[in-house]
């Protein structure tokens, strides 16, 4: 939890009594390695930070299972459309490693930015930071080629090659299993 509040104190200043709140209303959870923290065909509940470990999210298209995006500790995740619509997901949300994360509903994240007006600013800069996060990986699968999109990845997500499985970031890369392992020789 001392992450996360400096996380959020870092972008701007929390009281002491929003960050008692945040406290008492975000519950800590243990997620094991595999675990499934969401599925699909409903609206996604829960917004996450992950304290420690990594967690997945993928969509499956006919029998093939997709990569939507990885993430690890530091970092909020959700389901974003479902997260905003309040409509079914797609994704399944799933821990590639031993994790810790902490959840918040929507219902009391709108409560703490209704009762604590300050956070709103906290909420717009995080929203900021994930959407150029997301504008890099757009950037990312619009590289033609498949050594271009490993290149790219390796440079902007390096970390992730080591722990997250290569089946994983080949369909993150949008690239056949054999494109990939081309990719990683090249690169190398």
């Amino acid at each position: 939890m001392r992450t996360l509040l400096n996380l959020l104190g870092h972008v701007g200043p929390l009281s002491d009594q929003l960050s008692l709140h945040i406290q008492e209303t975000m519950p800590r959870k243990v997620c094991r390695k595999t675990e499934i923290l969401q599925v699909p065909d409903q609206p996604t509940t829960l917004m996450y930070y992950i304290d420690s470990g990594l967690l997945k999210a993928y969509r499956y298209e006919g029998s093939r299972e997709i990569c939507t995006w990885f993430q690890n500790e530091g970092n909020i995740v959700m389901s974003i459309p479902s997260w905003i619509r309040g409509t079914p997901t797609e994704e399944y949300i799933e821990a590639l490693e031993d994790s810790v994360v902490y959840t918040i509903t929507k219902a009391e994240l709108d409560y703490i930015y209704s009762h604590f007006p300050e956070f709103n600013f906290n909420g717009r800069v995080l929203m900021e930071q994930y959407y150029l996060m997301v504008w890099e990986w757009f950037d990312l699968v619009r590289s033609k080629r498949a050594p271009d999109r490993y290149a790219f990845f390796v440079e902007h997500f390096g970390p992730w090659v080591t722990r997250v499985p290569s089946k994983d970031i080949a369909t993150f890369l949008g690239v056949s299993k054999s494109h990939f392992s081309v990719s990683k020789r090249l690169a190398r």
